[in-house]
């Protein structure tokens, strides 16, 4: 008779934690090129693994400040459906040459 040997248990135990950390997103003010805000915004939402496009919407809302936030959710309210290639040139177009907040909100 073959010698009898307990079974092996592998216990796993899952962890909050994240294999890595996700990097930070930049927070674009209106002085900055907004072509470079996107450009950042892109690398950094590939280096964080983001692909779904309403997800990659609500974070790029996040990374606006000031009125420059409520243009955005202005935006996402009024195009409900728009994809982010639309959103980025929207905020390109709007964003490109502005020279005070009134340009923007007229």
């Amino acid at each position: 008779m073959p010698p009898w040997y307990p079974p092996i248990v592998v216990r796993f135990e899952p962890t909050n934690k994240l294999p890595y950390q996700k990097l930070q997103y930049p927070t674009y003010v209106k002085d900055i090129d907004p072509d470079v805000h996107i450009r950042v915004f892109k690398k950094i939402i590939r280096g964080n693994g983001e692909t779904m496009e309403a997800d990659i919407i609500n974070l790029f809302g996040f990374t606006l400040q000031d009125n420059i936030s409520e243009w955005g959710e202005n935006f996402v309210q009024d195009h409900p459906n728009c994809t982010f290639e639309e959103l980025e040139q929207w905020f390109c177009n709007c964003f490109q040459n502005v020279k005070n907040e009134e340009e923007v909100y007229m």
